[in-house]
């Protein structure tokens, strides 16, 4: 009709289509994650309750370098926002160690960020230079060897925190979108809308259906369980 809107607003009309029953997206920037957004996430019956925001550092000084429009207060009050609203959604995220000039304060204030929000899962990284970005021209780089302590350091807490995560699934029942199927462990894998991935015995004509699941046991990565018929 011609009229323009925003994402909640496409979000909205999604909603509304017959035939789709799940609706998810992925990396949001933190700043662009907006309050209607939320509350159009939080009306959905749809909308998957699992929302990636790549956070990359935890410090201010760092984030102001990068460029990321937000800070340490920002972010955590869109956490509170999303979690007060629906506090079954997960977060994930993305995290980058050994940025130029990164101190050792910088990157515990990157660890102190991951402990208050407790991501469910977090894709991390140590930097590398691009070619034409204003980071390539820093100065102050990172030692190698310090940014693989600091990836080792990062990886250990967030297994930790995911390990917590999924133990709270243990006993639970869920429905999950059955997705394909696992030869290494003989067994069909799905998701919960909060995009934990779960691991049941069945038919492989189940693929591409929704199912109701009982977890019989959360592992560190992975949920595994019993078709509930």
């Amino acid at each position: 009709d011609g009229k323009t809107t925003d994402f909640a607003g496409l979000l909205s009309i999604i909603e509304k289509t017959e035939g789709i029953e799940r609706i998810r997206f992925l990396t949001s920037h933190p700043k662009d994650f907006s309050s209607k957004l939320i509350k159009t996430a939080t009306l959905s019956k749809k909308i998957c309750r699992h929302f990636h925001l790549p956070l990359q550092s935890g410090s201010n000084r760092i984030l102001e370098s990068m460029n990321r429009g937000y800070t340490r207060d920002s972010y955590l009050k869109l956490i509170r926002e999303i979690k007060t609203a629906m506090p079954e959604a997960s977060i994930t995220t993305d995290f980058i160690v050994g940025y130029p000039g990164e101190s050792e304060k910088d990157f515990l204030d990157t660890l102190d960020m991951a402990r208050r929000v407790s991501f469910d899962s977090a894709y991390t990284f140590k930097y590398s230079a691009r070619a034409g970005t204003a980071a390539a021209e820093l100065k102050n780089s990172v030692s190698k060897d310090t940014m693989k302590s600091r990836l080792e350091r990062l990886n250990k807490l967030i297994t930790e925190t995911v390990e917590k995560q999924n133990a709270c699934y243990a006993g639970k029942d869920v429905k999950i979108l059955i997705e394909g199927y696992n030869g290494k462990n003989n067994k069909l894998m799905g998701r919960t809308d909060s995009f934990k991935q779960v691991f049941v015995e069945g038919d492989r004509k189940l693929i591409g259906q929704f199912a109701d699941v009982h977890i019989t046991e959360a592992l560190r990565w992975t949920l595994h369980g019993n078709l509930i018929k």
